[in-house]
């Protein structure tokens, strides 16, 4: 009980003293209750007046830490004025303390520093040692100061406490960061299993494991740690892709790798090692992709890439590729081993491709020689150089790149002859006969191959004939014949075949004969087409020689060979039975042709022989003859042979009394008819009719009035001006006869014979070389209705308005061949213009039908059949009916060298690109690079197709490659191949210049742990 009063008085004194404010603070400051302690030591520190007395100096230091709780703007002022006042304070080290924390947590590292400074260790309690080297430790971390803060983290990495993790992660990192690896991977390790670090210590490990070249150990380490990772994600698949490659595990690494590089911002070395990776675990499209874009830089590292690029094309077996990439590697001399070996690969890849669109095979072979002639393989690349030359297409430059040669071997001779030889014929199928002449004589500069050196006298006579030089033909095929190499040709036979057409052509038929029986009598001759032909020009030499027995032979085995023209041989066999008077055999035969060849052009000359057969026979038979005039003039009254028709009908109506009938008939020809020289014989048969009929005066009136001016005397003299011009005409006198149907022409622009005047003119005018004022007479001729001078003038006018490029023109007068025409020869070459002349206009679907029909011709050459076919072609493709195009212009391809040829391959290959089907596409352009190399420009399209398969197949490296090789190769620059190429350029560059996508917080560097 006195103890309890004891107390009870003590603590009532305590309460009731001067120092009772004190204890009411120091009470509610205990409690934490700073706001209301801190009113209290106020209250108590203005009322006492003792400043020296320990309790007023403990009040002002718990006023002071009470604002630093409280975060109070002052607490800073009232802690340094504290320490200003009371230096000696036995708080002093709790106010450094303090002050320390204060500016740590206002991340005033420098000023926190400071006051850590005034602390003596030895002065605190144990519990506040670690927070102190910790914070210290970390101030100085954070001011860069790594040696002072290790050496702060070091002191409590053995001591239990908050702060000792954190202490060990930072001691670590700056181990780490000096290079200390194996010390800051031994406290990373401790740290693994702390989830407050368990986002950043796994990518310090692996950094640390990768570092050490622990590539097997970094590669067990990491896949687990992935997922609960994603901040470091891309960092770590680097690291474990990288540790893979560095082991030769590329399979492995590719994955990791490439989820890297597809979400960073990769260096060109790193864009390598994937593509290495690639290429080693055999993902070789991929491989190049990533090698495309190292190589942009034209250095060591591009130099390597390019070659890599073209092994793994290689390994993809596609060696045009591959030689595309190996010859950009062997521009560049950062690595001369790989310079040389790249050269090696392109060089031998341009002939086993035999792909040479602008000479590259040579061109690599020689440029290696010349810069290693001491190689290894110095002789391997003559062997190549040799075979390259053999099987080049572009002749031109195979034979200066051998001129160049000094000494050349047999092989190499060989080799010149064939490419000559081969020059030639593509000179020769391209119409260049006197240019193919002279490649012809270079072929016998060496003439190692009997055979080719027979074969170039051949075609120099052939070039002759085109020209129609016939004598220098005859001679030069006459050598042919000679040359010892000619003998097992199968072209020997044909030289007589056209040694004979040269002859006939010069009108010796009897030579003409000769030839064309030696031709048909090779029992090796196969030709049936050829052996018809041979015997029909034999019957029609023996025909015009009047050997009718031997024709009619002639054109009896033509028929029997059954090789065409069946329809003209029957004709011409008709005609000479008509010559030996046997009319019956004539009209037979005509009727024949009339009945079963209904196509044949012939069919209306044939009937109109048939009449005149039954006409020469007796009175009989003249009712049949009448039936068959009357028959053509119903059926065809637009031919040639009407007004003939009409005539010979009058004259037998004339003979049978029936003049009514004679008179109609002879009036329709002077009425509806514009032939002055019919007309005259039928005035002249009307005097005899209206004679018979007594009426003399229908006559006269009729003369009257086709005079003009009722006088008989005005006929005359346009009768006799007439025939002086004509007279000099056939005399070959083309000045004179020239100026006498000028005169004609001016006294009577409408006379009886004005269209004869025009012909005649023209004619003279065409004999001196006067082709243009010719064809104003010929266009004169065509105005007037349709006479036996129109298939003539047609064929001529047409032909030229065709050649002066006047398309519109030239279709008019075309079809008027077409309809006029009574010679087979003729109606073929008006289909032939018209198919050319609407091809030229684009007007295809007008173009078909004349093909169809060329096609269909048994006398079209196999020139314009090829041409025929390119046209069906062209209308079936700008149709759009690709299936239907590819037929057609695959024959014109595989029929001519010729540029024809050339341009339809390449629109094979353009109709698989339009169809996407890029791989056909490609290996239609290797076929024109192989079959048609001579057409620079066709080569140069193709090219540019080529590129524009590859960016189809995303293949830029390759479509960039060949736009430069268009750019760089070719040489003219105005026909819009450069300008077509850079625009495909363009659009690549715009492709493969493509941004990549990185996602957004890409920063992959590892964030050091905040406070704490």
């Amino acid at each position: 009980m006195l103890v309890s009063m004891s107390s009870f008085a003590q603590e009532t004194e305590k309460y009731s003293s001067d120092y009772a404010n004190f204890y009411r603070a120091e009470e509610l400051f205990e409690k934490a209750k700073f706001s209301a302690a801190q009113e209290e030591f106020k209250v108590f520190m203005k009322s006492f007046h003792e400043p020296n007395d320990p309790l007023f100096i403990k009040a002002k230091y718990y006023n002071a830490i009470c604002a630093l709780y409280l975060y109070h703007q002052d607490a800073e002022k009232l802690l340094l004025a504290f320490l200003n006042e009371y230096p000696e304070s036995i708080y002093r080290q709790d106010v450094y303390l303090e002050l320390a924390r204060y500016y740590y947590r206002k991340k005033k590292y420098k000023d926190a520093i400071k006051w850590f400074a005034q602390i003596e260790v030895y002065d605190l309690q144990e519990e506040d040692k670690p927070e102190f080297y910790f914070k210290k430790g970390y101030a100085y971390f954070y001011t860069n100061n790594y040696k002072q803060a290790r050496d702060n983290f070091y002191e409590i990495l053995e001591i239990e406490s908050e702060y000792q993790d954190p202490a060990l992660y930072y001691y670590s990192h700056i181990a780490y960061d000096e290079k200390n690896y194996e010390v800051a991977l031994q406290g990373f390790k401790k740290l693994a299993n702390n989830p407050n670090f368990s986002k950043s210590v796994p990518a310090y490990i692996a950094q640390i494991l990768y570092l050490q070249g622990k590539y097997d150990e970094l590669i067990e380490y990491v896949p687990p740690i992935m997922e609960g990772n994603p901040k470091n994600s891309v960092e770590l698949a680097h690291l474990i892709g990288d540790a893979y490659y560095r082991v030769g595990k590329y399979d492995e690494a590719v994955p990791f790798l490439e989820e890297y590089n597809n979400k960073s911002a990769t260096t060109r070395d790193e864009d390598y090692q994937l593509g290495f990776a690639y290429f080693r675990s055999k993902q070789y499209m991929n491989s190049i992709k990533m090698f495309d874009k190292v190589a942009k830089i034209k250095d060591e590292l591009g130099q390597m890439a390019l070659y890599h690029i073209g092994e793994a094309y290689l390994k993809m077996e596609n060696y045009l590729y591959a030689r595309n990439a190996f010859e950009l590697a062997s521009t560049l001399h950062f690595d001369e081993e790989i310079t040389e070996d790249a050269l090696y690969q392109y060089a031998v890849l341009s002939y086993k491709l035999d792909f040479n669109p602008f000479d590259e095979a040579v061109e690599a072979m020689n440029l290696y020689l010349e810069r290693y002639p001491d190689s290894h393989r110095t002789q391997d690349i003559y062997q190549y150089l040799v075979n390259v030359y053999t099987t080049m297409k572009n002749y031109k430059s195979a034979m200066a790149a051998i001129d160049r040669i000094e000494d050349k071997d047999f092989k190499m001779k060989n080799a010149y002859q064939m490419m000559a030889y081969n020059h030639g014929v593509e000179l020769f199928d391209n119409g260049a006969f006197r240019l193919s002449q002279k490649a012809f004589a270079q072929a016998r500069r060496y003439p190692i191959d009997p055979k080719l050196t027979a074969l170039s006298h051949y075609w120099t006579a052939e070039a002759s004939y085109k020209l129609r030089d016939f004598p220098t033909a005859i001679q030069q095929y006459r050598t042919f014949l000679e040359v010892p190499g000619s003998y097992s040709l199968p072209q020997h036979n044909d030289a007589y075949y056209n040694i004979a057409y040269c002859y006939f052509k010069q009108k010796n038929y009897k030579d003409a004969i000769d030839n064309f029986r030696t031709f048909t009598q090779d029992f090796n001759e196969t030709s049936h087409e050829k052996i018809a032909d041979a015997y029909l020009r034999v019957g029609d030499a023996y025909f015009v020689q009047k050997d009718n027995e031997q024709a009619i032979n002639f054109y009896a085995k033509a028929i029997a060979e059954n090789g065409g023209q069946v329809d003209y041989a029957k004709y011409q066999t008709g005609l000479t039975y008509g010559y030996m008077t046997d009319y019956g055999q004539k009209a037979n035969i005509m009727l024949d042709l009339v009945n079963n060849h209904t196509k044949s052009v012939l069919v209306v000359p044939a009937l109109y022989e048939a009449a005149e057969a039954y006409r020469l026979m007796d009175d009989a038979h003249h009712e049949q003859a009448k039936k068959y005039y009357n028959q053509l003039i119903i059926d065809y009254p637009q031919h040639p042979k009407m007004i003939d028709a009409l005539f010979q009908l009058a004259s037998l109506h004339f003979r049978d009394e029936n003049y009514g009938q004679a008179e109609k008939y002879y009036l329709r020809i002077i009425n509806e008819y514009d032939n002055p020289t019919k007309e005259k014989e039928a005035l002249a048969r009307l005097k005899d009719v209206y004679t018979a009929m007594n009426q003399p005066d229908k006559y006269f009136d009729l003369v009257e009035s086709l005079s003009g001016s009722g006088s008989v005397s005005q006929s005359e003299k346009d009768t006799t001006i007439y025939f002086a011009a004509f007279e000099q005409y056939e005399l070959q006198k083309y000045p004179e006869a020239i100026t006498g149907f000028k005169r004609y022409l001016e006294e009577f622009a409408n006379g009886f014979f004005a269209k004869e005047a025009h012909y005649y003119k023209g004619a003279s005018h065409l004999k001196l070389e006067q082709k243009d004022l010719a064809i104003v007479h010929y266009k004169e001729v065509l105005k007037r209705p349709t006479s036996i001078y129109t298939e003539e003038c047609a064929g001529v006018v047409s032909k030229y308005e065709y050649e002066a490029g006047n398309y519109n023109d030239a279709i008019g007068y075309y079809e008027q061949l077409e309809a006029t025409a009574s010679y087979p020869e003729s109606k073929l070459a008006a289909q032939i213009g018209l198919m050319r002349c609407h091809t030229f206009n684009k007007r295809f679907d007008l173009a078909k039908g004349y093909a169809t029909q060329v096609l269909a011709s048994d006398l079209a050459l196999e020139n314009a059949k090829i041409e025929a076919n390119y046209v069906l072609g062209k209308a079936e493709f700008e149709a759009a009916n690709y299936e239907a195009a590819i037929p057609y212009f695959r024959s014109v391809a595989g029929d001519t060298k010729a540029e024809i040829g050339a341009e339809s391959q390449f629109t094979i290959a353009l109709i698989y690109h339009l169809q996407e089907e890029y791989k056909n596409s490609e290996d239609e352009i290797r076929t024109l690079m192989k079959e048609q190399a001579g057409y620079d420009y066709w080569v140069a399209k193709a090219l540019i197709l080529q590129a524009k398969n590859s960016i189809g197949m995303e293949d830029y490296v390759q479509a960039e490659y060949t736009l430069n090789s268009v750019l760089n190769g070719y040489s003219v620059q105005d026909d819009g191949i450069i300008d077509e190429a850079n625009a495909v350029m363009e659009v690549l560059n715009g492709l493969k210049n493509k941004s990549k996508e990185i996602p957004e917080g890409g920063d992959n560097t590892i964030e050091i742990g905040g406070d704490q």
